[in-house]
């Protein structure tokens, strides 16, 4: 029985993935001003270069488990359909963005910008 609830919620995962990726790849058309700037990957990659305090990674944490709750409970609500359960997860990837972007101080902010413009920026 253990087996088959860890396959389901690797089943569960996977989907959520692709829902998630389905959902992201309009995010990088966006312009590159700081302003619409989505915080598509998880800045506690990027710790110690934007000198992330505790709580701010704590709170971060929080966030993307918030997030990632909302994609699962989207997942698994079977009256929901497909177009519905994608507008959920872009919902909740923008809301997951601005919530991020709120965590992080003025100086963070520019750094991010920099890292995002010198990772994937013109």
């Amino acid at each position: 029985m253990y087996l088959f609830c860890g396959m389901k919620r690797l089943i569960l995962v996977g989907f959520a993935c692709f829902l998630l990726i389905s959902l992201v790849s309009p995010v990088y058309g966006q312009e590159d001003q700081p302003e619409n700037l989505a915080v598509v990957y998880d800045p506690l990659f990027w710790k110690e270069e934007l000198k992330l305090k505790d709580s701010q990674c704590q709170s971060i944490q929080k966030i993307n488990s918030e997030y990632y709750q909302l994609i699962e409970s989207s997942v698994r609500n079977a009256s929901v359909g497909m177009p519905e359960k994608q507008e959920i997860v872009k919902e909740g990837l923008v809301e997951r963005s601005q919530k991020i972007w709120d965590t992080l101080h003025t100086n963070q902010k520019r750094k991010w910008v920099k890292l995002w413009q010198h990772q994937y920026g013109p």
